[in-house]
């Protein structure tokens, strides 16, 4: 294999991350101390202002990071059918919208640390965020909470769904192929022709944490899973997965067992109303 044979491999391994593949060609490591997404994630095109309803014709989901020691994170998701959103933007066919946001910080100053919350307190945090927004609340989470321990209680999706909230796993995969469909998705927001990733201001632990997300010294591919990352992998669960393609069947058989009516017509809650309810 020639030197260019093998830059050309590089860069079609890099095809998304052009600062990686500066530090593999030219040795500039500085990437490393840099911001994973810094480069993609322009608050300029990826940031919407708060939506007041979701359109009917939306497809809606949940994405769930849990945690009880650190945050758990949950996202409504909505994907476009290729329409005008409620803020006037176009968002193309297949653009998904964090819509609104349940973190369970302690504070913004200890981002990384959990409230303790149980299943029953968290879900019933959910469920009113669900309701306010009147979708059902179902959607993906992270492979980890369908694992059996041998509890009587089952696993930690068993308990949610007990609860009325219905998690199917992400099958996220490798985490570097997520980050790099992640990162494709928020540098396409804002191209009419293409389906990108927006995140509504009212995503305030979003705004606070994955702009800041840095890269694994040690796997610069790699976000730094020891740094405050619970956002980044709630959104990697659910947004690159398409909810539409992959849960169609599923969702259709958890309507039916609804608690709310399937209007989506209604006011924006606070991103801390959530956490105040219970």
């Amino acid at each position: 294999m020639t030197c260019s044979q093998y830059r050309d491999q590089l860069g079609a391994a890099c095809a998304d991350d052009p600062e990686l593949l500066r530090a593999w060609v030219d040795g500039d490591w500085s990437v490393c101390r840099g911001a994973y997404f810094a480069d993609v994630l322009d608050e300029s095109r990826v940031a919407v202002e708060p939506w007041r309803y979701i359109p009917d014709e939306w497809s809606v989901w949940l994405a769930h990071d849990f945690g009880s020691a650190a945050p758990s994170v949950t996202y409504l998701l909505a994907e476009s059918p290729g329409d005008t959103g409620p803020d006037g933007r176009w968002y193309p066919r297949g653009s998904i919208v964090a819509i609104d946001e349940l973190a369970t910080n302690r504070s913004d100053d200890r981002l990384n640390e959990g409230i303790g919350w149980t299943v029953p307190v968290l879900a019933d945090a959910i469920k009113a965020m669900c309701a306010r927004w009147k979708i059902g609340p179902h959607g993906v989470a992270d492979d980890a909470i369908f694992a059996r321990t041998g509890s009587g209680a089952g696993c930690i999706a068993d308990e949610f769904a007990r609860e009325g909230i219905y998690f199917y796993p992400a099958q996220k995969g490798d985490r570097v192929s997520g980050w790099q469909r992640m990162r494709r998705l928020l540098s396409d927001a804002g191209k009419p022709d293409h389906r990108g990733l927006y995140v509504s201001r009212a995503c305030r632990y979003w705004w606070l944490t994955a702009p800041y997300a840095g890269r694994d010294i040690k796997r610069p591919e790699d976000v730094d899973s020891s740094g405050v990352d619970h956002a980044l992998d709630a959104m990697r669960y659910g947004a690159p997965n398409r909810l539409g393609q992959r849960y169609q069947g599923r969702v259709a058989q958890m309507r039916s067992r609804r608690a709310v009516p399937p209007s989506r017509s209604g006011t924006s809650p606070s991103w801390r109303a959530a956490r105040l309810a219970t």
